[in-house]
């Protein structure tokens, strides 16, 4: 079994974009994901609030960690040093709790994972004046560079403030060696494709938007 993934960030980006392409949530993988993410909120003491973008993230990341793991017959235990999110809810959260390995690594090792990647350069951002780093929402480390990853969900009245999510992408494409933004619409084709065409205007060849188009992902509390 390997630690790490052997790949460029670029071929790594293609096969990532694959995972998202063939597969969108039904229903009942988003309200198991609600269930989970509000238990794990209560757990972890967070606000009792999971928005359509943390149910975007935990589906989606859960599924890339599984891949990446079969994939390149990555030991379970080196995967939170290797895949890990900023996010702690996310990192316990899974559509198939039954079926992926992932499900063995507790929270105490995510977080320890998360402070070795962290160490990392680029993974934590400074952007001045703000006092805390800007970071991805999941970070994979291929050749030993960073793969990044944002999440954003695109409901009925489009996509929320779009030149603060370009210059986000902007941020990690200057830092990480491929930054993608995964773009979800639970709304219509055509809100996800003009804010599409409005997000890749400018974007340095290093980051790219992938788009996928689902079934429509509430608050909830």
């Amino acid at each position: 079994m390997n630690q790490t993934i052997d790949l460029e960030p670029n071929a790594l980006g293609v096969e990532v974009a694959g995972v998202l392409a063939s597969t969108a949530p039904r229903e009942s993988h988003i309200r198991l994901l609600q269930d989970q993410l509000l238990a794990r909120h209560d757990l972890l003491r967070l606000k009792p609030v999971v928005s359509s973008e943390e149910v975007v993230e935990g589906f989606f990341r859960c599924l890339i960690v599984d891949y990446l793991q079969q994939r390149y017959e990555l030991r379970v235990e080196s995967l939170p040093t290797h895949i890990n999110s900023s996010h702690q809810a996310v990192r316990g959260a899974c559509a198939l709790p039954d079926g992926h390995r992932h499900n063995n690594i507790t929270d105490d090792a995510w977080a320890e994972g998360w402070r070795q990647l962290q160490k990392r350069p680029g993974v934590n951002i400074l952007v001045p004046p703000h006092r805390s780093p800007r970071r991805a929402d999941l970070h994979i480390v291929a050749r030993n560079k960073i793969v990044s990853l944002e999440f954003k969900y695109i409901g009925s009245k489009g996509l929320r403030d779009a030149a603060s999510c370009a210059a986000q992408i902007r941020l990690h494409a200057n830092n990480h060696a491929l930054a993608l933004l995964v773009l979800y619409c639970g709304a219509s084709m055509e809100l996800m494709n003009d804010a599409v065409a409005r997000l890749q205007r400018d974007l340095p060849a290093n980051a790219k938007v992938l788009s996928v188009h689902g079934p429509e992902i509430r608050v909830v509390k």
